[in-house]
């Protein structure tokens, strides 16, 4: 089943902020974000993912359950040697006024194969994903599990 238009927009509109050792991180999709590239190189790393396993679906849940999933996931990630960093989905309000921001993490070193099936399993529709040198993407998924 493809996207909504309005979902999509959204997603594409939206600002994926992470604090990081560098300071906050503000990432686009279809943007280049060098700053973070150099921080990302210094460390040995060549690729990233953004990534949440809040309100699956794009169907909002409660704040409490939100953040239980929000632990799975760390508990994962972690399990996989992984270091996410705290962040947020921001969605802009002169495209999508009824959501707040969606505790997020960015996750340096996550492969997208890895990424794209655990955000599946978090019932997730979509991560913004990169390389270095390389423009922010939205990978749109097909939700296994919510």
């Amino acid at each position: 089943m493809p996207l909504p238009a309005d979902l999509l927009r959204a997603y594409l509109a939206t600002t994926y902020a992470a604090a990081t050792p560098i300071g906050r991180i503000e990432l686009r999709i279809g943007r280049r974000h060098p700053r973070f590239d150099r921080w990302l190189r210094a460390h040995g790393q060549r690729e990233w993912v953004f990534i949440s396993a809040c309100n699956p679906g794009s169907h909002r849940l409660a704040d409490a359950a939100n953040r239980a999933r929000q632990r799975r996931l760390t508990r994962a990630l972690h399990a996989l040697g992984l270091h996410p960093l705290a962040g947020a989905g921001e969605p802009d309000p002169r495209t999508d006024a009824h959501w707040s921001a969606e505790p997020s993490f960015l996750v340096p070193g996550l492969k997208l194969p890895t990424a794209a099936r655990l955000a599946a399993h978090f019932g997730q529709l979509a991560i913004v994903c990169g390389r270095l040198g390389k423009p922010a993407r939205l990978q749109l998924l097909r939700a296994t599990r919510i």
